[in-house]
């Protein structure tokens, strides 16, 4: 195939290829089928029962039998269903040879600590790892020459459980690398490749395994390779794990192990961009590559030439938020990789001294990474004046903005995606609120099955079961709330008057419902403090049947969420959400948001699509109560009238033409293609040689 970036990988002996069936192997193994709707509907017929509890095509060709093949095989309108989507499927990989960004000289490397593609892929945890999966989806659209690299986690992120007492547990899962869309990269004698990271005593080994996303190659380093030490086989488990020692030896182990997985495979970027600052010690392994090309360099010259074509994105407002580490803790781990380039200790934690002195002596690695990358960008045009506030005197340079957006084909849902066939403006108010609606029914119907599940695993009695099914309102106006349960994002500021709530929510002629979803981190102790509040408000009596909690939250309920709910609802305090991509998913399903003006809705607020929550001047956000009596004010007296306000045929017009300024906004400014050709024209080209280097480069 024309692929942009090609990487050479092991054919896998484990997958049928059925007569008959040729090429449906070749489509499960290409994350293709993620954001394409009729590959997954194929995939569910081969056998319904083991899509819907794994959906995931790797272990459904496994599982599935040479019966059930030949009947296959014999269903001649499967037969041909399936040539047409592996035809359509091969023809866009065919499809031309030029792309955004095909004029940098080389590919863009792009390095993220977590990539969320599906619900069967779970090495994610939230945000970060959305907007790199999204990220790629759009450069295979572009046809841009992009590879991604990150880790491999065998345990991944935490499965949520909330106990009888809601409080939030935390289960590992059990990933298998058999059963993931996933081959081992080969080397340039045809073996599968590995390469090493030296450690203070030890090397360890990391296996370099392909995830085929469209056109572009996610290489994923794993350290569960036989020959190290037990120990070292399990670093890279766990996503995010809390120990410090661990999650340092990871971070080092992503940015060498890509920069040696790159140069194994031939593989010369003309622009390396850092995705947050857990990959930023690949400055040091790139520093070392260019000594080993040019011994006459000092480790100093040698740094600057690693950063030079270097891009990193920040996704945190505060400095605590970055990755602080002991800094003798750090000079030990990265002690052999600085040696390497004779960078001595204490120029070293020099470098990684944070913004605000370093009063605490931690070594930031996100400091580190600032300081050597050739362009900083923030990703909003608020977070990039708080973050140019935060890093300006450590760094000497202002820090540019450029906004997320995300992945349509993934986020927006099939019923408005047909109602908009044509453009926006060409859909009528009926088919807009009728396809609207039919992704209410389908978010209540799949949430529905999750509220009894939950309740079973509870106890509760069968009879009480049996309303869960049925709970949720599909005439209430519904507001969804989903996302990280950090104390920031405030998720309880809806809760925050219960008398006022409960007026709210039980009003019978306009009736209204809550729906909450998100995890905590196992360390993040307040966090979870926080959810037993949510979990534990929607038990109580008056609040019960009104509020709703969906545990185990992952982009499969996430895609519900955006696309049913009727409103959004987004709490931060100003200005600590950098971005906030969740809101940009519901607008694209004409789900307007209710929101703090933080983030992207700083600047994507314009009175036509959604309603402002909080100060609308300052640069800081209000206190609790300031915020809280305008979230309500705004409720009361604009959010629940419009909804139910109705015509003389049932349709809320006011409403719809809010739903209308929500999809175009997004539409216009807030989706993934847009933030590729910002990055393209105002980091990758500079940085690369080509064109104006604007403010905020060096």
């Amino acid at each position: 195939m024309a692929l942009p970036v090609q990487v050479v990988s092991l054919e896998r002996t484990d997958l049928p290829n059925p007569s008959g069936l040729e090429g449906l192997r070749e489509l499960a193994e290409n994350l293709w089928w993620t954001w394409h709707p009729e590959a997954r509907r194929l995939f569910a017929r081969i056998d319904p029962q083991t899509w819907a509890r794994t959906r995931n095509p790797i272990h459904l060709l496994r599982q599935t039998d040479a019966e059930h093949w030949s009947a296959l095989a014999a269903d001649q309108r499967f037969v041909a269903d399936t040539a047409a989507i592996v035809t359509a499927f091969r023809a866009d990989m065919e499809n031309g040879k030029h792309g955004l960004g095909d004029d940098l000289g080389g590919p863009i490397a792009y390095l993220c600590a977590e990539f969320a593609l599906y619900e069967s892929l779970p090495v994610y945890s939230g945000g970060l790892g959305v907007l790199a999966g999204d990220l790629c989806k759009a450069a295979s659209d572009a046809r841009m020459p992009l590879v991604a690299v990150g880790p491999l986690y065998h345990r991944g992120y935490f499965r949520q459980r909330i106990d009888a007492e809601g409080r939030q547990e935390h289960l590992e899962p059990d990933i298998h690398p058999a059963d993931l869309p996933i081959r081992r990269a080969a080397d340039a004698s045809g073996r599968a490749l590995e390469v090493s990271v030296e450690l203070p005593g030890r090397v360890v080994r990391l296996a370099v395994w392909v995830a085929q996303v469209g056109r572009v190659p996610l290489l994923m380093l794993d350290a569960d390779v036989a020959g190290n030490d037990p120990e070292d086989r399990r670093i890279t488990d766990q996503l995010y794990v809390p120990e410090r020692r661990t999650r340092l030896t990871q971070e080092l182990l992503l940015g060498v192990g890509a920069a040696r997985a790159l140069e194994a495979l031939g593989i010369r970027p003309a622009v390396w961009h850092l995705n947050e600052g857990h990959s930023a010690l690949v400055i040091l392994e790139r520093a070392r590559q260019a000594c080993a090309a040019d011994p006459s360099l000092s480790g100093a010259d040698a740094l600057a030439r690693a950063g030079r074509d270097m891009v990193m994105t920040l996704h945190t407002p505060v400095p605590a938020g970055n990755e602080r580490y002991d800094p003798d803790l750090a000079i030990e781990l990265l002690g052999p990789a600085a040696a390497a380039i004779d960078l001595a200790a204490d120029r070293l934690r020099e470098l990684g001294t944070g913004p605000d002195g370093d009063s605490n002596g931690s070594f930031d690695l996100t400091a580190f990474g600032l300081r050597q990358a050739a362009a900083i960008n923030a990703v909003s045009k608020l977070h990039g004046r708080t973050a140019t506030g935060t890093w300006r005197a450590a760094i000497g340079r202002d820090v540019q903005s450029v906004t997320n957006g995300v992945h349509r084909p993934t986020w927006q849902a099939e019923p408005i995606q047909k109602a908009l066939t044509g453009g926006e403006a060409h859909a009528s108010d009926r088919e807009l609120w009728d396809a609207h609606a039919e992704q209410k029914r389908q978010m209540i119907d799949f949430l529905g099955g999750r509220l009894t599940r939950q309740a079973l695993r509870h106890g509760v009695a069968p009879e009480a079961v049996g309303d869960l099914a049925g709970a949720l309102d599909p005439q209430a106006l519904t507001i969804g709330f989903a996302r990280r349960f950090a104390t920031y994002k405030r998720a309880d500021l809806i809760l925050h008057d219960p008398h006022r709530l409960n007026h709210l929510l039980a009003d019978p002629d306009r009736p209204v419902q809550l729906i909450f979803a998100g995890k905590a981190h196992p360390a993040d102790e307040l966090g979870q403090d926080l959810l037993e509040r949510v979990v534990d408000t929607s038990r109580r009596v008056g609040m019960a049947g009104r509020i709703f909690f969906i545990e185990d939250y992952d982009l499969r309920i996430a895609r519900f969420l955006v696309s049913g709910v009727d409103l959004w609802l987004n709490t931060p305090r100003r200005p600590l959400e950098a971005s906030g991509t969740s809101g940009m998913k519901a607008a694209l399903n004409g789900v307007p948001s209710v929101s703090i003006l933080d983030g992207w809705w700083d600047e994507a607020f314009d009175g036509t699509n959604g309603w402002a929550v909080g100060r609308p001047s300052s640069e800081d956000g209000g206190s609790d109560e300031e915020d809280a009596e305008s979230l309500y004010r705004v409720l009361e007296n604009a959010v629940v009238p419009a909804f139910f306000a109705r015509d003389h045929i049932g349709l809320p017009r006011a409403w719809i033409e809010v739903m209308r300024g929500a999809m175009r906004i997004a539409l216009r400014d807030f989706t993934a293609d847009r933030v590729l050709r910002d990055y393209v024209e105002e980091l990758y080209r500079p940085v690369a040689g080509i064109g104006e280097v604007p403010a905020g480069t060096r």
